[in-house]
């Protein structure tokens, strides 16, 4: 498995479009299984393949990928579409980046097509920040090897760095420096507003002139699931403050996502399905150098759930590790609801003191460091040993122990897990366990029910009307009953539907299957035009529920009946209005076209229908 990254653009934008056929070749040319494969696991059942949700919270899978009609769909929250939908919500793309990355994974040269001025301003504006990182990383990288960077290669060979982690994680320096940066971007056609989009350069205070964000540091050059430079992370080599400095916000790169050595750790996160998640740059070299290479950090941020969503989709459970007690404590104590919210399984590794896990693996070795991690301990557990180190089993220290982690206990969502930690800490304590379940009762009773930032909860949607849920039903037998739609095409019923979406959808097939398209095929997704239509269509082509004919034709009169009680209640509301009005001669040509309405539902009803 592989990422392949977006190109940058050579000089032309509309290198990133292709013709219609183009696209199509391209949709074929993949498979929507290999694609999801890489960025989650999937499992085989019946003709499907299935998995837990990248896009909401689940214990449960509920995401469906078919490799038959090359579509996927999640029957939590009903996120749909085909590969480049995928792919866009995903890694955050735009379609035209989506379709150069699944086309060049297919080895297809896209021909050029015009995109909008909003396309073309918004691709433009990714690569040339993309590209501007690029000429950055290599300025980086080139600096390590000047002879003014003798300090800052003995600080990395004092930090036993392997020269092949450095390459591999592309490692530079900043050189000390104001404008060094800034001289070598613009040299190579980089202009300074555009590096300092990408968060390279900062203007001085009131305006002006503009001078390099990082100098004197280490650089980490900061890469997204694809392989390419959405920011950079610089670490100082001596006590000097901020010891940490991270490019701030972009287009390109969002802080909340982003996570340090995901892209060379996502392999092995599967293969073991172990995310180690640490606190620094350096913490993930260095378990790379020994051989650990599923190891992740946060940007210079705290924990976010997009972090948490975003590493689930590689691995099944993640082990957090940290340098200290009081620091572990504080840090689990914190990110206990994140992953509870998204249904990933946590445990908590504390290094003995002293330590961090550069120094660990280095003085024990990698074996010692994975045992202690299978050794770890989940977080409630961790969270009630941590409190009892702190307060003793006194009567006094017992009760602060439960009033320390009763609301974590809370926030467990499952309430069979949350029984047995309760029915844990009673045993653990010796203390009543109606007690506890009261103290984590009334702790409930304050915790919000949802996070700042956490995916949506699945709701009840609303009813649609009696009209909207017919036409869905139609469209609906359309693609698993083709042999209805010469009955819908001859009774003209898509002109009567309420939904533009649903009627212009519905017409697409119809002329596909009248074309002679094959509605089993994998074709019919390409008939979506809208993200909406192809999740719209995921949807129904998910639901593959048996149709009949019989039962089609007994909704196509259902809707004809429909059609004409709101063309008699039409009628009435106009002839009222017109008589109103003074307007005799339309009154009375309206009550005889509602005289020949009646005549002809009449006649319908005595003819009868017979299946």
């Amino acid at each position: 498995m592989q990422f392949l990254p977006v190109v940058p653009l050579k000089g032309c934008i509309l290198a990133r479009f292709a013709p219609d056929d183009q696209i199509s070749r391209v949709r074929n040319s993949v498979n929507i299984v290999d694609v999801i494969s890489d960025y989650m696991v999937l499992k085989k059942a019946g003709n499907n393949f299935v998995g837990l949700c990248p896009f909401h919270a689940e214990k449960t899978p509920s995401f469906s990928v078919n490799p038959d009609r090359q579509f996927y769909h999640c029957f939590g929250c009903s996120e749909g579409g085909d590969v480049f939908d995928f792919i866009m919500h995903q890694n955050n793309l735009t379609f035209p980046e989506a379709l150069a990355t699944l086309a060049a994974r297919a080895g297809i040269e896209l021909a050029p097509r015009e995109m909008t001025p909003e396309q073309k301003r918004r691709i433009g504006e990714r690569d040339s920040l993309f590209s501007a990182n690029e000429v950055a990383r290599d300025f980086f990288v080139q600096s390590l090897l000047a002879p003014q960077a003798s300090l800052a290669r003995q600080y990395l060979k004092k930090r036993e760095m392997p020269q092949h982690v450095l390459e591999t994680f592309m490692v530079g320096y900043a050189p000390d420096e104001w404008k060094g940066l800034s001289t070598y971007l613009q040299q190579q056609g980089v202009p300074p507003s555009r590096a300092e989009k990408a968060g390279l350069l900062v203007q001085k205070e009131g305006g002006g002139n503009v001078y390099d964000r990082f100098r004197n540091r280490i650089i980490f050059p900061i890469q997204d699931i694809s392989g390419r430079i959405a920011g950079f992370g610089g670490r100082v080599m001596d006590d000097a403050l901020p010891k940490y400095l991270n490019s701030p916000q972009t287009p390109i790169y969002d802080k909340k996502r982003m996570l340090y050595g995901l892209y060379q750790a996502r392999q092995e996160c599967r293969k073991t399905g172990v995310a180690f998640m640490v606190e620094g740059y350096f913490d993930v070299l260095a378990l790379y150098a020994a051989g650990i290479c599923n190891a992740v950090a946060t940007c210079g941020t705290a924990l976010s759930p997009e972090h948490v969503r975003v590493i689930k989709g590689y691995a099944k459970k993640v082990v957090l590790v940290f340098d200290s007690d009081t620091a572990g404590i504080n840090a689990a104590r914190k990110s206990l609801p994140l992953f509870e919210s998204e249904k990933v399984r946590a445990k908590v590794l504390v290094l003995p003191t002293g330590h961090d896990p550069d120094s660990f693996v280095r003085a024990s070795g990698a074996q010692e460091f994975l045992e202690a991690a299978d050794n770890s301990l989940d977080m409630i557990p961790f969270l009630m040993e941590s409190a009892i180190a702190r307060h003793g089993l006194s009567i006094d220290g017992k009760a602060k122990v439960v009033a320390d982690i009763k609301e974590q206990v809370a926030a467990v969502s499952d309430s069979v897990t949350r029984s047995l930690y309760i029915k844990q800490m009673a045993e653990r304590l010796g203390v009543d366990e109606v007690a506890v379940l009261d103290a984590v009762r009334e702790a409930a009773k304050t915790r919000p029910k949802r996070l700042p930032g956490s995916p949506y909860e699945v709701s009840a949607k609303p009813v649609e009307p009696a009209p909207e849920r017919m036409e869905m039903t139609i469209l609906h037998m359309m693609v698993h009953c083709p042999e209805c739609i010469p009955s819908v095409a001859e009774k003209r019923l898509l002109k009567y539907f309420s939904s533009a979406r649903v009627r212009a959808l519905s017409l697409r097939i119809m002329e596909y299957v009248q074309a002679g398209g094959n509605p089993s095929g994998n074709g019919l997704m390409g008939l979506a035009v809208e993200q909406e239509d192809r999740s719209l269509l995921a949807r129904i082509l998910a639901h593959d529920e048996p149709t009949e004919m019989t039962g089609c034709l007994a909704v196509i009169d259902q809707f004809e009946q429909s059609i004409t009680r709101r063309n008699g209640a039409e009628l009435d509301r106009k002839i009222q209005q017109a008589e109103t009005g003074g307007q005799h001669d339309l009154a009375l040509r309206l009550l005889m076209e509602k005289n020949e309405l009646l005549k002809a539902k009449a006649k319908s009803l005595r003819a009868g229908v017979k299946y």
